[in-house]
């Protein structure tokens, strides 16, 4: 079902060392979406550099970064690590020059450093140390958040979301009639029905591509699993308990799945993965059965 909302541009700015980062925090972005784009009336749009800027000559290249992409975001999502960037002529890196004009504009910017333990050999001193003075910088003029592995800042960045969205104004679609109640439900339902299945088709896609690891296959489980948990908790008060149960159970098997481990015994346990995984998905069948039932 169609609905409206404003669509806001957010900014994912980072150094070259957080790749891991760029990769799930527009994942992160996308679920925050499929949660609450319909509830508050709001969808945020991931933008980056990679994806949004095209070539374009006669300035420097974060000026043209700036006028092509920055100028026009809403919103900043920042993340460090060990190293600040390169200079830009104007300022300390690439990243800090985007997160200070949108300080100066006054538009949210949420600022997150990386605790994640590193190798000493592999840090570039000079870096490091240019980081440490743009992080006592950030200390002493805001609010900046730390994490300590990547779930870790997905989960701050859901909630830390939710939170601008409120601040610029935005509230939760009132539920005039018990009508609304009904059809908030039927969303939640059909939006869990189509995750689900989404998932299962690339699952199955990559199992019947004849794989030779379960990298690939561990990573579909673990995004799944992590989608499922937030459903879950949209869950509370509106199914049964029972059904509640049997998506713990499933959220349990699959944190169970990237604990998996290959022996050398023919292939005996690399089928075995497989097969788990499809009695997972099997498991999830028959709760959307169940939950179909639900009013």
């Amino acid at each position: 079902m169609s609905f409206e909302a404003i669509v806001y541009k957010v900014l994912i700015s980072s150094p070259s060392d957080v790749i891991e980062e760029r990769r799930f925090i527009p994942e992160s972005i996308h679920s925050w979406n499929e949660f609450n784009s319909e509830v508050f009336g709001v969808v945020l749009l991931p933008v980056m550099w990679e994806t949004h800027s095209t070539p374009e000559m006669g300035e420097r290249p974060q000026a043209i970064i700036n006028k092509q992409i920055v100028e026009g975001s809403d919103i900043l999502i920042g993340t460090f690590w060990t190293r600040i960037g390169t200079k830009t002529g104007v300022s300390e890196s690439g990243t800090v020059e985007e997160i200070e004009e949108f300080i100066k504009s006054g538009k949210p910017t949420l600022i997150y450093f990386s605790l994640r333990p590193v190798i000493p050999d592999s840090i570039d001193l000079e870096q490091y140390e240019r980081l440490k003075e743009f992080k006592q910088k950030c200390e002493q003029e805001g609010l900046i958040d730390n994490y300590s592995t990547i779930e870790d800042l997905r989960n701050k960045l859901v909630r830390h979301l939710t939170s601008k969205i409120i601040s610029l104004g935005h509230t939760v679609k009132e539920r005039k009639h018990e009508t609304d109640y009904i059809e908030s439900n039927e969303i939640l339902k059909r939006n869990l029905i189509n995750f689900c299945r989404r998932y299962f088709a690339e699952w199955s896609v990559e199992r019947d591509s004849h794989p030779k690891s379960i990298e690939e296959g561990k990573n579909i489980i673990y995004r799944f699993g992590r989608g499922l948990l937030d459903f879950r908790v949209s869950m509370d008060g509106k199914v049964a308990s029972e059904i509640i149960s049997n998506i713990d159970e499933i959220i349990k098997h699959s944190k169970q799945m990237q604990r998996y481990r290959l022996f050398i015994d023919g292939g005996k346990s690399f089928k075995e993965f497989w097969e788990t995984g499809d009695k997972i998905f099997k498991e999830v069948e028959d709760i959307l059965e169940k939950l179909k039932e639900v009013p």
